[in-house]
């Protein structure tokens, strides 16, 4: 078996933690999740596909042997392995292994588990066995556990009845819970600063960019907006059906598109502007709806009533206007004839036709918004002033071109904002209760909490070492005995093995593939097991 020199992300969690509860920073899991589902996503390039079914903390390894836990975390990528697969199986069973040959089965563990693998009573069981979304699942109830320093899912609640609650149940009766990360408590804000200094870095950068300092009240609400994002990621990966899940690499897209915006989108939150948007399917599809948003069908909807208003107008001014007898004299130019009803629709369409293209790509951002705004207003005036201009046999026939000229102009509009307003705008003032103010008493100041990340290099280690930190006060939902691992992490209470390696031999033929986490780059190296 191959040695792994390391430890499990089990560790690693109470060794970043930036508070009692467990906590890692909201930028690091995302980067840990990250390289995790870059892994996930590379056992589809295994011939038959490749699914290991039991993905947890304790199954996920980060290698030090190269570089530290600390360095990684400085540069932000991460030396991932999975390891025991006792429970794995192939996507597509063409040919038989240690583990279909004698039924070695292990199960999966509980907390991190989806719902088909926590029961053997649904229909077509073993196709749903053979599934990815099964790792994207676990893989997302790690990440999960890494922000908010628990699993989504309490499996020790019990029922009316006082008896205990089957996991499979637990899982289907709701939706995963909200995840809470490590900025919500304001109370425990400046403390997550001194752990995770990047972090800090980026708040004073924003910080900097006030005309106030922001109160820790309203810095905690900016920060968790932006980390609302990785919650609704992990939301989607932990859907209770298969097919609502997204695939591994779209997540690990999601996940790095939120990584590498963190900072710009700290500085977005704190000066009250929109984010920039993270969905599963990377920077590329971030641009693109949610498809089951009732937001996007709104704005569907807004914008086709619009278009068919548009074309409605420019048709009808067609055909009224054909043939009608006017005439121009202007700056110079002289016209007169019957007028092309085709030149009629051309006129209506046009204000709104500059408008959308001028937006160059830009329709959800307030640059492209008011480029959209400004050229159809630029176009509607100048056609304004030509239709003035214009003499007809009959008055009624100007007022009619002149009021289809406006409507058309108020169409197109209409697109412009609902590209804008239902995908940026609304969405921004319906998740923000507030938008943070700058305003707060000396008390409750901001300006400066940062400064003990920001110290020079030498305050760097003492920030990323949890030890020695004590946490004040109680919070929500704390994993039983992580606060004491955290508080001091190297007084030896910790008796976990600094190196660990998966020493299960025969488990599974190829159980021993390894699947570096190094991005971009595919090892088709699989060692086989001894």
């Amino acid at each position: 078996m191959e040695w792994v020199e390391g430890i499990t992300l089990d560790r690693v969690r109470r060794q970043l933690a930036v508070d009692g509860c467990g906590r890692v920073s909201p930028l690091v899991a995302a980067r840990l999740g990250r390289d995790l589902f870059d892994l996930v996503a590379r056992m589809g390039y295994v011939e038959g596909g490749f699914v290991h079914r039991d993905i947890s903390p304790r199954n996920v390894m980060v290698r030090t042997s190269r570089l530290s836990l600390e360095q990684q975390v400085d540069e932000g990528v991460f030396d991932l392995y999975l390891i025991d697969f006792g429970s794995s199986a192939e996507s597509e069973s063409r040919s038989t292994s240690f583990t279909s040959e004698n039924a070695v089965f292990r199960g999966a563990t509980a907390d991190f588990a989806p719902p088909e693998m926590l029961s053997d009573d649904i229909p077509g069981l073993a196709e749903l066995r053979k599934s990815p979304a099964i790792d994207v699942y676990a893989a997302a109830s790690v990440v999960y556990q890494l922000a908010c320093g628990q699993a989504p899912y309490d499996l020790h609640a019990v029922g009316e009845d006082g008896a205990p609650v089957s996991p499979y149940r637990a899982k289907m009766a709701a939706p995963a819970p909200a995840a809470v990360m490590a900025h919500a408590r304001a109370g425990e804000l400046l403390e997550a600063f001194a752990r995770e200094p990047e972090v800090a870095v980026a708040v004073q950068h924003a910080q900097d960019k006030l005309s106030a300092p922001m109160g820790v009240s309203e810095a905690a609400e900016a920060l968790s907006f932006v980390d609302e994002q990785l919650g609704i990621v992990l939301g989607d990966c932990l859907a209770r059906g298969q097919s609502d899940r997204p695939d591994a690499a779209a997540v690990r897209d999601a996940l790095s598109s939120f990584s590498i915006h963190y900072a710009d989108n700290v500085e977005r939150s704190f000066c009250g502007r929109p984010l920039v948007p993270c969905v599963p399917g990377g920077f590329a599809a971030s641009t693109l709806d949610v498809a089951n948003s009732t937001l996007a069908h709104v704005r569907m909807a807004c914008k086709g009533i619009a278009a068919a208003a548009l074309a409605g107008v420019a048709v009808s001014a067609a055909v009224l206007a054909n043939g009608a007898q006017a005439s121009l004299d202007a700056v110079g130019f002289a016209w007169s004839g019957g007028l092309p009803g085709v030149a009629v629709a051309v006129a209506a369409l046009f204000p709104a036709l500059v408008g959308l293209s001028l937006r160059f790509g830009g329709s959800r951002t307030i640059a492209g918004f008011l480029r959209g705004t400004a050229g159809l207003a630029v176009m509607f005036a100048a056609l304004w002033q030509v239709l003035a201009d214009m003499r007809f046999e009959e008055a009624a026939q100007q007022h009619l071109l002149s009021m289809a000229l406006v409507a058309a102009a108020a169409a197109g509009w209409c697109i412009i904002v609902a590209d804008f307003a239902l995908n940026v705008a609304l969405p921004q003032v319906i998740r923000r209760k507030a938008l943070p103010s700058g305003d707060c008493d000396g008390a409750d100041a901001l300006s400066g909490a940062a400064a003990p990340a920001l110290e020079g290099k030498a305050g760097k280690g003492e920030t990323q070492k949890v030890c020695g930190l004590q946490v004040a006060g109680e919070c929500d939902g704390c994993e039983p005995g992580v606060s004491a691992d955290v508080q001091n992490p190297v007084s030896g209470t910790d008796s976990q093995p600094e190196y660990e390696v998966d020493d299960s031999a025969g488990e599974a033929s190829g159980a021993n593939a390894r699947f570096a986490g190094k991005r971009d780059v595919l090892d088709d190296d699989l060692n086989e097991g001894a």
